[in-house]
């Protein structure tokens, strides 16, 4: 069960998530799972581009960082943090 409004409102825009609402996760601490599409965008608002495609992931580099994000539709909390991490962004 939803326990207090932040959960709530990860909960409620789970669906609708965008670059903005993952900056807003990373400032408030708390992950929920999101669309890839958002967290490519965000990715991008962080100074990275697209260096290539490989076969089931997209390659983004900026300066000497080299991130890999999988191509699904949903990807879990566990894996935008990793993400986030490996570009240092968190």
């Amino acid at each position: 069960m939803l326990c207090d409004g932040k959960v709530f409102i990860l909960w409620l825009f789970r669906n609708f998530m965008s670059w903005r609402s993952i900056a807003k996760m990373i400032e408030n601490n708390t992950y929920s799972d999101g669309k890839t599409v958002d967290l490519i965008g965000f990715i991008e608002k962080q100074g990275f581009a697209l260096k290539r495609n490989g076969g089931n992931h997209d390659i983004f580099s900026k300066g000497r960082i080299t991130v890999a994000v999988p191509r699904h539709r949903n990807i879990g909390k566990g894996l935008i943090i990793k993400i986030l991490k490996e570009a240092k962004i968190i």
